[in-house]
């Protein structure tokens, strides 16, 4: 792997098709042409705030507000009246940023420079094209089987939400964010043959990691492994742990129970996203069952069964979203027909592969140290300098 002389500026994809205002705070040079605008800041001090902002996106959280950001703005149209505005900032700023908005940037040290090399390193792995792996979405007589990769995105590196990694500008940003990122400066997380890995994260594994192969391409890493994940089990926390972990939290994660959850859909809500996502009509569904699960029970493709007709879909993220008026929590559940639909007992928030979120805060709070945090969720990884 060739080493990266500069540190890299990326592209973030804050609003494609929406309505949204921005207000220039401080001194900006302004370019415009009949198909684009940039705001180029003058000051260190200068910012932009952009209103209208949605964070959550299809989550339960889903709301918009007005987030203040640094660096570029471009503004665009094509010629087929497609608009997107872009973010452009350097890499080390944009991830002072991630770290802050997936966790409180109160969270301790240790945790926070974890999440700073592996936030790093996934970035590194889209912008250089390592190992980019395709999305798929595939529609047969037998059923759907679809999941998304960062191809989705054409004219910006990453975007701003949970797709990628959350980045809700500068006012989550506090000094130890600050300082986890400057004492990882340009560290990445690389594989036994030296190529950038993947480090997918997760808010909570629910006690068990997950293989990459049940939510995206038939292929796994020997880094990702499916293990027993005790830390993120509320029933270890002493109450100050609790409250500590608590405090780590976003206000509108710390809000959901997620280790363990259950939750009622409808028979007649699953039809309806059966027609709008595979585009049959199942008819009324009479059965729901696993087809393939992965090691930390994570559907991977159910079957369900309609009085017109059956299909089966996958993988995992449009499985939440099949069984959901937004997303499941994830597709660790087990389930059980009732009046006029299905409980679904679940576990767990999110895919589940890497490194868990809740856990790797619990182990920070126990005295874990960044190193070892990582060798815990990407077993056999090394940490090297990226760029200067």
């Amino acid at each position: 792997m060739m080493r990266s002389p500069f540190e890299p500026i990326v592209r973030v994809g804050l609003c494609e098709n929406e309505a949204f205002g921005l207000n220039p705070v401080g001194s900006f040079q302004i370019n415009a042409s009949e198909n684009q605008i940039t705001y180029t800041p003058l000051s260190h001090d200068s910012h932009m705030e952009v209103s209208g902002m949605t964070i959550g996106r299809c989550f339960h959280w889903q709301s918009r507000c007005t987030l203040r950001y640094n660096g570029v703005f471009m503004f665009s149209k094509d010629e087929n009246g497609n608009s997107r505005l872009v973010n452009l900032i350097k890499a080390e700023e944009y991830l002072k940023s991630v770290i802050s908005s997936e966790m409180n940037p109160d969270a301790p040290s240790e945790y926070l420079k974890a999440h700073a090399i592996i936030s790093r390193s996934w970035l590194m792995r889209i912008l250089h094209h390592t190992s980019m792996l395709p999305s798929l979405n595939s529609k047969t007589p037998q059923g759907l089987i679809s999941y998304t990769q960062n191809d989705a995105h054409s004219f910006f590196d990453v975007c701003a939400d949970d797709h990628c990694q959350r980045y809700q500008g500068i006012d989550p940003i506090n000094d130890q964010a600050c300082m986890a990122v400057r004492d990882t400066h340009s560290l990445i997380l690389v594989d036994t043959d030296g190529r950038i890995a993947d480090t997918r994260f997760s808010k909570c594994c629910g006690g068990t990691t997950e293989l990459f192969s049940t939510a995206w391409n038939d292929i796994d890493f020997s880094y990702l492994p499916a293990k027993d994940d005790p830390y993120c089990d509320p029933s270890i926390l002493s109450a100050e742990e609790k409250t500590a972990l608590h405090k780590c939290l976003k206000d509108y994660d710390a809000s959901t129970s997620y280790y363990r959850w259950q939750t009622h859909i409808d028979s007649a809500l699953i039809r309806q996203n059966v027609i709008s996502l595979y585009g049959e009509d199942p008819g009324e569904i009479l059965a729901l069952y696993p087809l393939l699960t992965g090691p930390s029970g994570r559907i991977r493709e159910i079957h369900i069964e309609g009085s017109l007709c059956s299909c089966n879909i996958g993988k995992e993220l449009m499985i939440r979203k099949i069984l959901s008026h937004t997303h499941l929590l994830s597709s660790a559940f087990t389930i059980h027909p009732d009046a006029g639909g299905f409980t679904l007992r679940g576990k767990g928030w999110g895919h589940g592969v890497g490194l868990c979120q809740t856990g790797a805060a619990v182990m920070a709070l126990r005295g874990y140290t960044c190193n070892e945090i990582l060798e815990f969720y990407y077993p056999g990884t090394r940490i090297i300098s990226y760029y200067d």
